[in-house]
């Protein structure tokens, strides 16, 4: 979403990994000697040639939020692992996202339980509460429902609260520290074996 060579190699150096959504991205990423194997590769809908050339470029960690989109995942069950996008709104959000990306809440159990069946394993739970969400109680909500799934499915280690962190575009938006301390607060409720991931 951002092809400048320059902020990409600013970012790598200062220890950011990627999340990409085609093979053009991994591709820029990969010319600019950036270790694509770290990347997450989150675009909803995957053709299996996608899926194929991420794994060319060392891509292992992918996301699903449908039951078919796990099947199409699952003939590389040996090479990958998934988080499972789940869509929580933030009615306060400018640009809705759980209503196009995510399995529906109360679906995600299901859905884990089907992975598990299939053999892949799935590692982590991914959300995006929507962009220019103006304030964070969408963020603490959904950590909060996000907790309730790790705790209730051991083998999930990381939760990725994706982005939606706002900027002054058109309205006056809250200083990111006490966007973020809500965030924080509720991020301290997780166990300590969780690796937590933002996607600003």
């Amino acid at each position: 979403a951002f092809p400048n060579d320059d902020v990409l190699r600013v970012l790598a150096e200062e220890g950011a990994h990627f999340e990409v959504a085609s093979t053009g991205e991994l591709a820029s990423l990969s010319r600019l000697g950036i270790d694509t194997s770290a990347c997450l590769h989150t675009h909803p809908v995957k053709r299996v040639k996608d899926i194929e050339q991420a794994l060319e470029f060392g891509v292992r960690r992918f996301v699903f939020g449908h039951s078919e989109e796990l099947r199409k995942l699952a003939p590389f069950a040996d090479d990958i692992e998934l988080a499972l996008r789940v869509g929580y709104r933030a009615e306060q959000a400018i640009v809705q996202l759980a209503n196009k990306f995510g399995c529906a809440p109360d679906e995600a159990p299901s859905l884990l339980r089907e992975a598990a069946n299939l053999g892949i394993k799935v590692t982590g739970i991914t959300f995006h509460v929507g962009s220019q969400s103006l304030d964070s109680s969408g963020h603490v909500a959904a950590i909060k429902q996000a907790t309730e799934l790790l705790n209730a499915f051991p083998m999930l280690t990381a939760l990725d609260i994706g982005g939606g962190f706002p900027v002054n575009y058109e309205c006056p938006v809250p200083a990111i520290d006490d966007y973020c301390a809500p965030i924080c607060e509720a991020l301290a409720a997780i166990p300590d074996h969780i690796r937590i991931i933002a996607e600003p």
